[in-house]
């Protein structure tokens, strides 16, 4: 005889969990639905104010891995206000090609950009070592610049990818 406890017990539900590999870290979040979990693997970096200041969000680049992407990945950045949309947002690894990002939107907590990374852009990113992000700032100057690191890329990626199969 089988108990309600049991049964409960033997269903089986997507978990939720963050994993960090090196510098980038995997969420997923259960899905009630299909049963298949929703994840992605991001990187944040943070602005400090002064040696002892307090932290803020910069910059936040979050990747998924659409069902048939090939192997690419769609990418999704969260920067700061004042960039121009016009030339859009772009990533790199190391001394690679750009991929331009487009800005879609504006949040209370930043603008948003986002696109596809092709196969060779996230081989590049699985092999470098430091992600450049750039965009040009709305009133003229030097272009913003961020970089941060690729440590942990591929392991997260696989991560994900396993994740979400």
């Amino acid at each position: 005889m089988l108990t309600a406890g049991s049964l409960a017990a033997q269903t089986v539900e997507p978990s939720a969990f963050t994993a960090t590999y090196g510098d980038w870290t995997v969420r997923c979040a259960a899905d009630g639905g299909e049963g298949v979990p929703r994840c992605a693997m991001e990187q944040r970096f943070l602005w400090r104010e002064g040696e002892t200041g307090a932290s803020h969000d910069l910059l936040t680049v979050t990747l998924t891995a659409p069902e048939g992407a090939d192997g690419g990945m769609e990418a999704v950045v969260l920067a700061p206000f004042g960039l121009s949309f016009e030339r859009g947002l772009r990533l790199r690894a190391d001394a690679g090609r750009e991929t331009l990002l487009s800005f879609r939107t504006c949040l209370p907590a930043g603008c948003i950009a986002r696109g596809a990374l092709d196969r060779e852009t996230v081989w590049a990113l699985r092999a470098g070592a430091v992600l450049h992000v750039e965009a040009d700032p709305a009133a003229g100057g030097d272009p913003f610049r961020v970089e941060g690191s690729l440590l942990g890329f591929d392991a997260a990626r696989s991560r994900l990818l396993d994740e979400t199969r």
